[in-house]
């Protein structure tokens, strides 16, 4: 008998064992649905709403107005009052940025996406008119940083994508001697070098082990 428990030990143990595996987090890796809380929440795969998709609108004055719900419940919409770091829905990654969701492009241990933002130029008086032309608005477009082993989000250019290459000393010797170029396009590789080197291991289910008894 005591044999036979030991043995059912053992193997529940390594049942559990094999249910969760770590996998390089990158474009084929697959996050569970629902809203993060926290770039550590996103480490472990873990989100503190699984299976919950977040609504974002803006009030009058700009301001976010957050609601969510479980999924398949989409008329049953509740006000959300958490953090907010990142959602996934159907295993695309969405960045919350300035009151936003901006779904990432590239994964790895330096995400990215694209922050898509209006920019605004006031009118230009004219003093002998005494008049003002109208103001003029814009859409712009800027690649951002996810570090998701710090949570830092910071636009791309070579000082702050500097503050993550630096962790590799000798990528970061190569990095110095670059110039970014037109919009920064020189700085891209570096990302993909830096991902390819310094990968982020993530847990990820797997399907259970079952043990057959004979």
């Amino acid at each position: 008998m005591r044999i036979t428990i030991v043995l059912f030990l053992t193997f529940f143990a390594t049942a559990a064992i094999a249910q969760t595996q770590e996998k390089k987090f990158n474009n084929q890796f697959v996050l569970k649905d629902g809203i993060y809380t926290s770039y550590e929440e996103l480490l472990m795969n873990a989100p503190l709403y699984p299976s919950c998709v977040l609504q974002v609108a803006k009030n009058g004055f700009n301001e976010p107005n957050l609601k969510y719900y479980i999924a398949g419940n989409e008329n049953n919409l509740l006000k959300f009052t958490s953090p907010v770091f990142a959602t996934v829905l159907k295993g695309k990654l969405m960045i919350y940025y300035k009151n936003e969701l901006f779904t990432t492009y590239s994964k790895g241990t330096l995400c990215t996406f694209i922050y898509k933002y209006i920019r605004t130029s006031p009118g230009v008086y004219n003093a002998e008119t005494k008049t003002r032309s109208s103001s003029t608005s814009e859409f712009k477009y800027q690649v951002c940083l996810l570090d998701i082993k710090t949570g830092t989000i910071t636009k791309l250019n070579k000082k702050n994508l500097g503050s993550s290459i630096m962790r590799d000393p000798t990528l970061y010797q190569s990095y110095l001697k670059v110039k970014p170029g037109k919009n920064n396009k020189n700085l891209i590789k570096y990302i993909s070098d830096f991902n390819d080197r310094n990968p982020t291991l993530m847990p990820t289910p797997e399907e259970a082990v079952i043990i057959k008894e004979e």
